[in-house]
């Protein structure tokens, strides 16, 4: 019987090495998307000002290189959005109509 040589070349075979994922998830930017929308559509005070709390909490604590990344930008627009959805008509008064 032929031995049958091995095709494989012993400088190509690499070592394998698991890819680590980083299983940090961050839930800040869920909640204050949630609490900015639900803000705006129920004009609920205490969700606009705890997204922007959550948002400015977030942001402090977010890692260097992921700051802008994950949306923390859109979630501090999102809740002055909110806050000014609800304080709209308190800065910017309406007249009322006049009786006849």
């Amino acid at each position: 019987m032929t031995q049958i040589k091995n095709p494989k070349r012993e400088e190509l075979i690499k070592q394998f090495t698991p890819v680590e994922i980083d299983e940090d998830i961050d839930y800040t930017n869920m909640i204050v998307s949630i609490l900015s929308f639900s803000s705006m559509i129920f004009k609920n005070k205490w969700a606009a000002w705890a997204s922007l709390v959550a948002t400015l909490s977030g942001f402090l604590d977010a890692k260097t290189h992921t700051s802008i990344s994950q949306g923390n930008l859109m979630n501090l627009t999102m809740s002055f959005l909110g806050l000014f959805t609800i304080y709209m008509p308190i800065i910017f008064t309406q007249k009322s109509p006049e009786k006849k």
